[in-house]
C-alpha cells in the first residue's frame, strides 16, 4: 500500500546513492557498478541510514529503498564521470570519445564550458527520458513489442555507421604528412578491424575494460602531450566562465533517443549508442569551429549515457531482463515476479519512486560536477606542467598494474600502441570504438 512505502527513506537513500555516484564518477578507476553490487548483496548500511533519516528504527519496503540508492548512484555517475575524462584523460566506455574534445576545450580555456554543456545535456536527457517513459514503454514493450523487431537491426546499424565513419576519412582535406583519400580510408579500416579484434579477445574478460579504454584513449593523449611539449592550460586571456554558447539541442535530442533505444538491449552500451550519434567534433584542427564541434559531441555523449541508465531500468521493469550492472542489482533486490505496471500501462509506485530516485541523482550530481570543474580549472595553472603529465601517466599505469596485474598491463600496452595510430596519422579516434562495436554487431548479425 502507498502508506507503507517509506517515501522519506527513499529520498534519503537516493541522496546517499547520489553522493556515492558522484564519488565513483569523479575518482578514476571507480564505477557505479561497484556500488550497485555492494548494495545489492549487503544493503544494511544504506537501509540503516535511510531509516534514521526517515525517522524510523526499521525500513518497510527495504527493497525499494536500497534500489533507489542504486538508481540514484548510476545516474549521478553518468553526470560526474565527465570530469576525469575531460581533465585527466581517464575514460570509461561511455565517455571514451569525449577525451579528445574535452581535452581540446580545456586547452582553449573552455573547460568550464565543456562541463556546463555536459551537465545541461545530462539533465535535459534525464527530464526527456522520464517524460518518455510511458510512450516508450507502450512502444518497446506490450502492446507494440517493438524491442524484438529492433534487435535484428542493431547489429547492421552499428556496422553501417562504422563504415560511414571510414568513408568520411576519404573525403577529408589532404594534410601534409598525413594519408588522405583512399589511403586514409584503408588506414581507418585497419584501425577499425584491429580494434575489433582486440575487443573480441579482451573485452569480456574480468577487469579488462578499464585498462582497455585507458590504453586506447587515455594514455595516448598524455603521451602526445608530453612528446609535443603541450600542457593543459587555461588559455591565456580566454576566461572559461565568460564563454557561454547556446545549448546544443540537436545532439542532446539525438543522444537521448539513441540512449533510449539501446537501453533495451543486452550488451549494447552507451558506447555503441555514441557511435550511432557520432556527427563529428572528435578530431580536427584547433579553432572556433572545431571547438563548437567538440561542444556538440560532448553534449551527445552525455545525453546518451544518462538516457541509457533510465531505460535500462524501464526495460528491467517491462521485460524483467537485466541490461546493466545497476539493473542487475535492482533486479535482485526487487525480485519482481511480473512487470510492475498497472492498467493502461501506468507504472506502479515502485517504478515511479525509482524514477524519482533518478531525478534526485541528477539534481545532486549537477552542482557537484560543476563546482569540481571550476576548482580544477582554477588549479590548472599550478598543475599544468610536464611533471604533472608524467605523474598522471605513472598513476594510470600503476593503477592498471595494481588492479589487474601483468595481464592488465599487457592489455594496456597493446591498446596504447593501437590508440596512438589515429592521432599520429590524423584519423578520427571514433574508429577505435570498433573495440566494442564490431564484436557486438557481428555477434548480433551472425546469431
Amino acid at each position: 500500500m502507498v502508506e507503507e512505502i517509506p517515501i522519506i527513506a527513499v529520498l534519503v537513500a537516493s541522496l546517499l546513492g547520489a553522493v556515492l555516484g558522484c564519488a565513483t564518477g569523479l575518482v578514476p578507476g571507480l564505477h557505479s557498478n561497484n556500488v550497485a553490487s555492494a548494495v545489492g548483496s549487503r544493503p544494511g548500511l544504506i537501509l540503516a541510514i535511510a531509516a534514521a533519516g526517515g525517522g524510523g528504527s526499521g525500513v518497510a519496503g527495504w527493497e525499494l529503498v536500497a534500489s533507489s540508492a542504486v538508481v540514484a548512484c548510476a545516474v549521478a555517475h553518468t553526470i560526474s564521470n565527465i570530469v576525469p575524462s575531460i581533465y585527466f584523460a581517464v575514460p570509461e566506455g561511455g565517455t571514451a570519445l569525449s577525451v579528445l574534445p574535452g581535452h581540446r576545450m580545456v586547452k582553449a580555456g573552455r573547460g568550464n564550458e565543456a562541463l556546463r554543456v555536459s551537465v545541461i545535456s545530462s539533465l535535459a536527457a534525464l527530464v526527456i527520458a522520464v517524460a518518455l517513459v510511458l510512450p516508450v514503454h507502450a512502444i518497446m514493450g506490450p502492446p507494440v513489442d517493438l524491442v524484438h523487431a529492433l534487435r535484428d537491426w542493431i547489429g547492421p546499424a552499428l556496422l553501417t555507421v562504422s563504415f560511414l565513419m571510414v568513408l568520411r576519412e576519404t573525403v577529408k582535406p589532404a594534410r601534409t604528412g598525413r594519408p588522405s583519400g583512399v589511403r586514409a580510408g584503408l588506414a581507418a579500416t585497419v584501425v577499425l578491424l584491429a580494434s575489433g579484434a582486440l575487443g573480441h579477445v579482451v573485452l569480456f574478460s574480468d577487469g579488462m575494460i578499464a585498462p582497455l579504454f585507458i590504453g586506447l584513449f587515455g594514455v595516448p593523449t598524455v603521451l602526445l602531450a608530453l612528446i609535443d611539449r603541450v600542457t593543459l592550460d587555461i588559455g591565456e586571456g580566454r576566461a572559461s566562465h565568460d564563454t557561454k554558447g547556446p545549448v546544443p539541442w540537436s545532439p542532446i535530442i539525438k543522444g537521448t533517443l539513441a540512449g533510449t533505444v539501446v537501453g533495451w538491449f543486452p550488451g549494447v552500451s552507451s558506447a555503441q549508442a555514441t557511435i550511432l550519434v557520432a556527427t563529428g567534433g572528435t578530431e580536427g584542427e584547433d579553432g572556433d569551429e572545431d571547438l563548437e564541434g567538440a561542444r556538440r559531441f560532448i553534449a551527445g555523449v552525455s545525453a546518451v549515457n544518462t538516457a541509457n541508465v533510465v531505460f535500462n531500468m524501464v526495460a528491467l521493469a517491462t521485460l524483467l531482463r537485466v541490461r546493466s550492472g545497476a539493473a542487475s542489482a535492482v533486479s535482485s533486490l526487487m525480485a519482481w515476479s511480473e512487470p510492475p505496471w498497472g492498467a493502461a500501462g501506468v507504472p506502479s509506485l515502485d517504478v515511479a519512486l525509482l524514477l524519482l530516485a533518478a531525478m534526485v541523482g541528477g539534481l545532486v550530481a549537477a552542482p557537484v560536477t560543476l563546482s569540481t570543474g571550476r576548482w580544477l580549472q582554477r588549479a590548472l595553472p599550478y598543475l599544468s606542467s610536464r611533471w604533472t603529465l608524467w605523474a598522471l601517466l605513472l598513476v594510470l599505469v600503476g593503477m592498471t598494474l595494481f588492479t589487474g596485474g601483468m595481464v592488465a598491463g599487457l592489455v594496456l600496452l597493446v591498446s596504447t600502441a593501437l590508440g596512438l595510430i589515429p592521432p599520429v596519422l590524423g584519423l578520427m579516434r571514433v574508429h577505435l570504438m570498433g573495440v566494442v562495436t564490431l564484436p557486438l554487431a557481428l555477434g548480433l548479425v551472425l546469431l
